[in-house]
């Protein structure tokens, strides 16, 4: 189960199909250390892109890119911390963006 926060929880019960969230890879909070109510992820990849990275993270079936800087010690197999910001994070059903 991936922790959200209330608002995008909120919005998220109103539907009864699939849904999916959207959010930039810069605006994903990361931590090398557990904090409560954060995700717990694995680096599947990191790419290497001049002055930061963009990390591919996995939770079971649940996948996110996060933009960390160049010199984050993240690599692959490593365990990270991921904060999903409600401001940050936009909802879609069936493809359409649900406004906020």
């Amino acid at each position: 189960d991936l922790n959200l926060p209330n608002e995008i929880t909120r919005i998220a019960s109103q539907f009864k199909g699939t849904i999916d969230l959207g959010i930039r890879p810069e605006f994903v909070e990361t931590s090398l250390d557990e904090k409560p109510n954060w995700n717990r992820f694995t680096v599947r990849m990191v790419d290497h892109a001049g002055a930061y990275q963009v990390l591919t993270l996995e939770s079971g079936s649940l996948q996110i890119k996060a933009r960390v800087e160049d010199h984050s010690p993240s690599r692959e197999g490593d365990s990270l911390w991921i904060n999903i910001p409600h401001d940050r994070t936009n909802v879609y059903e069936g493809g359409e963006l649900v406004i906020l």
